[in-house]
């Protein structure tokens, strides 16, 4: 009784032994290690694709803000220098002779990127940043309200 629950042991060692042997157990083997293999490929890859899209990111908004700040220095610069000498050398209230208008199609690069200002850190940048837009939009405001009084003034001699 005891020999036949012996030979089933050794019968069953026999075909774990065999099955390990045989060419599906390394097949399944090998499917397994690639299918772990891939699985973790995959995981580096997206960290690394993470990584290189936050990076990315960054440096966008590094050239988005260096544009900001390019476009309103150049603008200031160019109105500094066409219109400096006029402004210093006017009477307090008396209008400078002739502006050149200001259009609308000024400050584009801030325009399509101002919600990107939220995303700095830095308070004092926040700040910098909007209050030179807001200045130079004044500066454009009032450009456009002394041309009005030049040609308020005009009228008024003509009559």
């Amino acid at each position: 009784m005891f020999k036949g629950i012996g030979n089933l042991k050794m019968c069953s060692f026999n075909t774990i032994e065999n099955f390990l042997d045989s060419s599906f157990a390394a097949s399944l083997l090998g499917a397994i290690i690639g299918a772990c293999g891939s699985w973790y490929g995959a995981k580096l890859s997206n960290r690394a694709n993470e990584k290189n899209r936050k990076i990315e990111s960054c440096e966008r908004r590094v050239r988005e803000f260096t544009a900001i700040k390019c476009e309103l220095d150049y603008l200031l610069e160019r109105y500094f220098n066409v219109y400096g000498s006029e402004i210093i050398n006017t009477e307090d209230g008396q209008p400078i002779e002739e502006f050149s208008v200001s259009k609308e199609g000024y400050f584009v690069v801030f325009s399509n990127n101002s919600s990107c200002v939220g995303d700095i850190k830095s308070k004092n940048t926040q700040e910098g940043i909007i209050k030179s837009y807001i200045l130079a939009r004044a500066i454009m405001e009032e450009f456009d309200i002394n041309n009005k009084m030049i040609k308020k003034l005009k009228l008024k001699k003509n009559f």
